[in-house]
């Protein structure tokens, strides 16, 4: 009797051990959560006022006129948007991010931005006001979401991070696309600019749209009206 509960004993510990160790963790529970109610399949598309109030909870504001929930790097990250209210050319709003590393993160709202597909960085544009009034310092950083340590890694606008996190493209002031590692380093052509540098300033959000890749070799981007499909290789 005492060798069979000796046996049970340990079975029961092993089974223990192992139910905690893969358990899912808050940050975990709260990403299927809201996965539940927006989906995953890659995209935007806009959210209904009971979904945006359900998914935020007390975070969701009393009045706004609209929501939306854009999902990234295969499920792992899904952002929200919610604009209060919009009056000449801009708008007021809120946005946040939910991973498997934070449950929640505020996110720059006015900018373009994108995650890694570890869902563990965030690629924003930054622009910083300087000491000369209207003038706008503009670069791409790099935020761990799990620290929220910002770093700097190239002057350009509008990331999109490549298939492989490997590369952040982004847009340059003349309208062309450079690409930089990931981890920060030398930025690399990818497409040549137009050669007339543009005046960014985020009052009017005047940065040129991120590159899409289409496939994992190939990529869509727009300089001025024109569309190019480019090669691309990680």
């Amino acid at each position: 009797m005492k060798r069979s509960f000796g046996f049970a004993l340990i079975v029961t510990t092993a089974w223990a051990a192992k139910s905690s160790a893969s358990a899912p963790t808050v940050h975990q529970q709260e990403l299927s959560r809201v996965r539940a109610i927006v989906g995953s399949k890659p995209g935007c598309r806009t959210l209904a006022r009971k979904e945006a109030s359900a998914l935020l909870g007390a975070r969701a504001p009393m009045a706004f006129e609209s929501a939306s929930a854009c999902v990234h790097a295969a499920g792992r990250a899904v952002s929200v948007r919610v604009t209060l209210e919009c009056g000449g050319d801009t708008c007021t709003a809120e946005g946040w991010l939910f991973t498997e590393v934070r449950a929640t993160v505020a996110i720059p709202v006015d900018t373009d931005y994108d995650v890694s597909p570890d869902a563990k960085f965030l690629y924003f544009t930054r622009p910083t006001a300087t000491k000369s009034l209207g003038e706008y310092k503009v670069d791409v950083a790099r935020r761990d979401l799990a620290t929220s340590v910002e770093v700097g890694l190239a002057t350009c606008a509008s990331p999109a991070v490549s298939p492989s996190g490997a590369w952040v493209l982004c847009r340059s002031r003349t309208d062309g696309v450079v690409k930089v590692p990931s981890g920060g380093g030398a930025p690399t052509v990818v497409v040549k600019g137009t050669g007339v540098a543009a005046d960014w300033t985020p009052y009017a959000r005047v940065f040129p749209n991120p590159v899409v890749f289409l496939t994992s070799d190939s990529l869509e981007v727009w300089t001025g009206s024109k569309r190019r499909v480019v090669p691309w290789k990680e």
